[in-house]
């Protein structure tokens, strides 16, 4: 029988990186793959507080590869030229028979260079990609390998696969996902689903769909920087919301497929036995703009359509084991909470199960904060989740509550910046090891006391919106007033006023701007914790990093002439 220190389900994200980090410490790991790579995944668009907190994970555990996945440039040069560029979430709002109205739309513009832009993965590139990464640094996997019995016992665990193999962990990890073999063994998933957001989904990869710029306005009219078919393309309507995850939306694009998904409101559009693909189709031909953009449109894979796809667990650990992101707990794609659930949930373990690997000693009691803190953030996402699908039945409330979710972002992203930024430019690992402790633990900037103070008000218009106790027209304007009186956004963001619908850029100018308020005028307990860093230390950054993707570009254009006319 095969002994691992750790023994890891699912190869996926989740447990390629945990099994990166794990194997570069040392530890003997074992990755189980129930099917094989290449293969198909959701959970393809990245965040600004992603993409930072994934820079961190990198530094602190030293798995430079992981970086590669931060950025756009580097995921094109380094890994795959499949994935696409994200420069915005964009949303549009729709109405049954009705053309789109440029003025209900919002932008949120992601990370410009020097630290962006961020990705669309084309997850069964970047998976396997890390998947690699993970054998290079010594740790096994064993793919279509479907494991039927768990036993636990004082030494570890056993796991027994369909062929009768045997594998031995001291700990196990599961990054499985839904279908959770720990979970399922201990009964942890929680019936009924404790989470508010009640939705199911319909989703493939297409051929042949419209960027939304080809066939529509300039992006200008709409009063917005970025082009939508540069960034994560949200449809919005009453009941729900699409996703159009373009992948060729670069020119060194090499990947024709386009991830298309609709989210609807169990409540509002509950299930009625119709094929995914059909009720798809159905549906979009009911919105022009919507319809237009599908009308060449072909699925390369078979529709998936789901049943409600929430689902919580009572714990995610136990003396010999632990649930990773997805097998813990799920939302919805809304936003992109998932990935920034899994990281948080891959850093707050990996030093607790180090220590526990040195100690040999493996008690739950040691591993409740890393429970703790993944039940505080998935009851975060939920909120911002299931606020907006209730915002979705009108446009002016949810013009309030997208200004909620933003400012969570802004204040997550910057939140990691300054940690980031500090190591930077002091080299001291300590500021690091700040993502475990509060304000920095929390997702969403939920742990940041100004914003978790603003959200919980706009949580409360919601439900006494919700109750009747108050107008959709006063909740809208409610929760949009809490950002004149907010002491965390810079006032010439104006992002109380409804005629401004996408927050500033995040260029170098704008960038430049947000340091000088913060450290000008911003109060001091707030500048302290998101914006502390020496405005030297980000041009220097900035300097560093246009010199590497120079230097990128100079080898790609070698590259091309050695091909082109170099001689045997």
């Amino acid at each position: 029988m095969a002994r691992y220190d750790v023994i890891i389900l699912g190869s996926g994200i989740a447990g390629s990186v945990t099994a990166c980090i794990l194997a570069k410490l040392g530890w003997k790991v074992l990755l189980l793959e129930a099917s094989s790579h290449p293969r198909f995944a959701i959970g393809e668009a990245t965040t600004p507080d992603i993409s930072f907190r994934m820079k961190i994970i990198a530094e602190k555990y030293d798995v430079p590869e992981l970086n590669n996945l931060t950025t756009f440039h580097r995921l094109r040069d380094r890994v795959s030229s499949a994935c696409g560029i994200k420069k915005s979430f964009s949303f549009l709002y729709h109405r049954e028979g009705e053309v789109q109205s440029p003025e209900e739309s919002h932008q949120f513009p992601t990370l410009s260079p020097p630290f962006g832009p961020d990705c669309h993965f084309f997850r069964q590139d970047t998976d396997s990609y890390m998947v690699g990464v993970a054998l290079d640094y010594g740790a096994d996997i064993r793919q279509q390998t479907k494991i039927e019995e768990l036993d636990f016992d004082d030494a570890g665990v056993t796991l027994t696969s369909s062929r009768g193999e045997k594998f031995h962990g001291r700990f196990l990890i599961d990054g499985s996902g839904f279908r959770s073999p720990v979970a399922s063994k201990f009964g942890l998933r929680e019936n009924p689903c404790r989470l508010r957001t009640n939705s199911r989904a319909l989703f493939t990869h297409m051929i042949g769909v419209k960027l939304y710029d080809d066939m529509s306005s300039p992006v200008r009219d709409y009063g917005h920087r970025y082009r939508f078919a540069e960034g994560t393309l949200h449809h919005v309507f009453d009941g729900g919301w699409m996703w159009v995850i373009p992948f060729n939306n670069h020119p060194d694009n090499t990947n024709p497929l386009c991830s298309v998904g609709l989210m609807f409101d169990n409540n509002k559009f509950p299930r009625n036995g119709t094929a995914p693909g059909e009720e798809f189709f159905d549906f979009v031909s009911r919105h022009p703009k919507m319809a237009e953009q599908f009308t060449d449109a072909k699925p390369i894979r078979d529709w998936i359509g789901t049943d409600r796809i929430q689902y919580s667990s009572s714990n995610i650990v136990g003396d010999r084991y632990c649930l990773l992101g997805h097998a813990g707990g799920f939302v919805d794609p809304l936003f992109s909470t998932g990935l920034n659930l899994t990281m948080s949930v891959i850093d707050s373990l990996v030093p607790h199960l180090d220590a526990s690997l040195r100690e040999d000693r493996f008690d739950e009691k040691d591993l409740q904060p890393i429970n703790d803190e993944f039940q505080h953030n998935l009851d975060f996402a939920d909120r911002y989740v299931a606020n907006a699908y209730q915002s979705f039945a009108n446009f002016d409330l949810w013009d309030a509550w997208f200004r909620v979710w933003v400012a969570a972002n802004f204040i997550g992203t910057t939140l990691n910046t300054n940690l980031y930024m500090h190591f930077e430019e002091s080299g001291n690992r300590e500021w690091l090891d700040q993502t475990l402790t509060a304000p920095y633990s929390g997702i969403l900037g939920s742990r940041f006391k100004p914003n978790r103070e603003v959200s919980d008000a706009a949580n409360r218009a919601m439900e006494d919106c919700r109750n009747g106790a108050i107008t959709v027209t006063e909740a809208a304007n409610s929760i949009r007033s809490l950002f004149k009186t907010s002491e965390f956004l810079p006032p010439y963001f104006r992002w109380e006023s409804k005629d401004v619908r996408s927050m500033t850029t995040f260029t170098v100018p704008d960038l430049t701007r947000l340091w000088m308020w913060y450290n000008l005028f911003g109060p001091k307990h707030v500048r302290d914790e998101l914006l502390s860093i020496k405005l030297s230390g980000v041009l220097s950054y900035t300097i560093k990093n246009v010199r590497e993707h120079r230097s990128r570009v100079s080898s790609r254009k070698r590259f091309l002439w050695d091909t082109l006319f170099a001689s045997d």
